[in-house]
């Protein structure tokens, strides 16, 4: 199954730590959709949670991404 990658990524303020990410709020992030999201996390991305409590941390899921899965 090949996933879209992002074609750009801004990256995360990493200050007085990283927050745990909603899926909308990591789609906005990549610049995808949230199916996009839903589809990256059935092909095993990296978040906590279950149903709509899911989040994700966003370098968990840059370093998911560049290491190709």
């Amino acid at each position: 199954m090949s996933l879209q990658r992002p074609s750009r990524v801004v990256p995360f303020p990493r200050g007085a730590g990283e927050q745990w990410l909603s899926r909308k709020r990591l789609a906005e992030y990549f610049e995808v959709s949230e199916r996009t999201i839903q589809r990256w996390q059935a092909a095993g991305m990296p978040c906590i949670g279950r149903g709509h409590t899911v989040r994700y941390r966003a370098s968990a899921v840059e370093a998911w991404l560049e290491g190709g899965r």
